[in-house]
């Protein structure tokens, strides 16, 4: 399906979840743990943690371990969830704007535990293992990038429709690559953040994916004839699929 279609789509589900979304509070907040509990498990394991998504549920909501997991990796799933919260309460503001020192703390909730010296701080070495095989700029030019890269949002958000501006914010925070571990998820937060404040709802990228949502950042890069066309497509079909999963939970077709 072509990425117009793929919009129109979004945007029908969107209206549909606009007129249906429940007021009931027991059911809002069941929804949000849901999705604190699934997102949490999609994006980290787009990083490698190797919790399933019963384990970090067990331990999210009942402080459960499981034999032969890392530390880290429940200390992952303990920062993004607390991470997951912090996204939803700015959110809920009135005035809400997007800033690096959110993005900052963003990072440090989730990173925290992980890494206290550098959580919510940019880093200042070049980072080893880019799961993407591109080179991400020098730490000097860190500053500069991410202060620009605020700056142009308000202009680009009235040239594309809001799923492309979405998914192209979070593929700057992948090419700028600001910290030193943590980039994939705190890119997803602010795909995220800007999918909930247009209407569209919250996205999952899941583990299944992984394969073609990296290949799709690479393709975008190419010096010559890049293919942004797959790299929207997918963000697009994974706004419909988590729209077509809150349909079903809220119980409408």
């Amino acid at each position: 399906m072509e990425n117009k279609e793929l919009f129109k789509v979004a945007e029908e589900y969107k209206e549909k979840i606009l007129i249906n979304d429940p007021q009931d509070e027991e059911k809002r907040k069941e929804l949000h743990q849901y999705f604190r509990i699934t997102l949490t498990h999609s994006s980290l394991a787009l990083e490698g943690n190797t919790l399933c998504l019963t384990e970090i549920k067990d331990f999210l909501e009942d402080n459960l371990t499981v034999a032969g997991k890392t530390v880290k990796e429940y200390n992952e799933a303990a920062g993004h969830a607390q991470a997951f919260d912090y996204m939803m309460e700015q959110l809920r503001k009135e005035k809400f704007s997007i800033t690096e020192e959110l993005i900052k703390q963003l990072h440090y909730l989730y990173y925290n535990r992980i890494n206290s010296n550098e959580a919510g701080r940019y880093r200042n070495q070049m980072p080893t293992g880019t799961k993407t095989g591109f080179t991400p700029p020098s730490p000097e030019e860190l500053d500069h990038l991410m202060k620009h890269f605020i700056n142009q949002m308000d202009t680009s958000q009235k040239i594309y429709h809001p799923i492309e501006y979405a998914a192209f914010c979070h593929k700057r925070i992948m090419d700028i690559q600001p910290f030193s571990e943590g980039n994939g998820c705190i890119a997803r937060f602010l795909l995220n953040i800007l999918l909930i404040r247009t209407g569209y709802g919250m996205v999952q990228i899941t583990a299944a994916q992984r394969d073609r949502y990296l290949k799709s950042l690479t393709d975008m890069r190419k010096t010559m004839n890049p293919d942004i066309d797959s790299y929207i497509n997918l963000i697009a079909e994974s706004v419909i699929e988590s729209q077509r999963d809150y349909c079903r939970m809220i119980g409408i077709e």
